[in-house]
């Protein structure tokens, strides 16, 4: 089964890259987006373990999204050294283009499931979800 979710990750992931490409956004960056807008202020190593990603690599995805205009950098108040990021006004707006982009996706893979089957899936997923989450 870990294999099947396995490959079922790296094809969506494919999906999403291809498609959000087309409004100038990697997986990646829509991923940073979201994590940005659900959790203002964070640090880019916060940003980091939310999407699953190394500091390194999130320095990066940050760093070019700040050059985009789609987030912004500003010292804590309290910790000079520490940068909290936010979501600009243009970051908001890409991010739900992106969110479009993500639905569509997920709908079509979800397309052969019946209401109910999606139902079950999706309380399936949270109680595995859950199960790795406390270990």
């Amino acid at each position: 089964m870990l294999t099947q979710l396995h490959a079922i990750d790296l094809k969506a992931r494919a999906m999403i890259d291809a498609r959000l490409a087309t409004i100038g956004l990697t997986g990646a960056q829509w991923r940073a987006l979201d994590a940005a807008l659900e959790a203002p202020g964070s640090s880019s190593a916060d940003l980091a373990r939310r999407c699953g990603v190394s500091a390194q690599s999130m320095q990066t995805i940050v760093a070019n999204l700040e050059r985009d205009g789609l987030l912004v950098r500003q010292p804590h108040a309290v910790h000079g050294r520490v940068l909290q990021i936010y979501a600009s006004n243009a970051g908001e707006l890409r991010h739900a283009e992106g969110a479009v982009v993500v639905s569509a996706i997920e709908e079509q893979m979800l397309s052969t499931f019946a209401p109910e089957e999606r139902t079950d899936l999706g309380r399936l997923l949270a109680i595995m979800l859950g199960s790795v989450r406390r270990r």
